[in-house]
C-alpha cells in the first residue's frame, strides 16, 4: 500500500506540476497580450496626432493663401481707386500703421508709445492718407 500511495503522491506532484506551468504559460500570454495591445495603443495614438498636426497645418497653409489672396485684390482695387498717380503700397502701409497704433492705443499700458524704425515714412503715409480724404 506504500508503494501505491507513493505513486499517488507522485501522480499529484506531476499533475500540480503541469497546471502550475499551464498556469504560468497564460501568464505570460497575458502580459504578451497585453503588450502588444498597448504598443498598438501608442502606434494608433501617435498616427491620430501626426493626422492631426498635419491637418492643421494644411488649414493654416490654406488660410494664409486665402488671406494673401484677398490682400492682392485689395492692393488692386486700391491701385484702381487711386489711379497710377498714387502708390497703394504706401497708403496700405499707412492703413496698417495707423491700426497697428490703434490697438497699442488700447492696451493696458498706454502710456508706453512706440514708434516704427522709419518714422518720416509713417508721417508721410498719414500724410498721404489726408490728402486722399481730402480728395473725396
Amino acid at each position: 500500500q506504500s508503494v501505491l500511495h507513493a505513486m499517488e503522491k507522485q501522480m499529484q506532484a506531476e499533475r500540480n506540476k503541469r497546471a502550475k506551468i499551464l498556469e504560468s504559460e497564460a501568464q505570460k500570454q497575458e502580459a504578451i497580450l497585453l503588450s502588444e495591445g498597448e504598443k498598438k495603443r501608442i502606434v494608433n495614438m501617435a498616427d491620430a496626432q501626426k493626422y492631426q498636426e498635419i491637418a492643421k497645418a494644411e488649414g493654416i497653409a490654406e488660410a494664409q493663401k486665402l488671406v494673401a489672396a484677398a490682400e492682392a485684390a485689395a492692393i488692386e482695387k486700391v491701385k484702381t481707386a487711386l489711379g497710377s498717380d498714387h502708390n497703394p503700397a504706401g497708403y496700405l502701409l499707412g492703413l496698417k500703421y495707423t491700426k497697428t497704433m490703434e490697438k497699442m492705443a488700447e492696451g493696458k499700458n498706454t502710456k508706453v508709445v512706440y514708434l516704427p524704425y522709419e518714422a518720416s515714412n509713417f508721417m508721410g503715409s498719414l500724410g498721404g492718407i489726408k490728402d486722399l480724404c481730402k480728395d473725396e
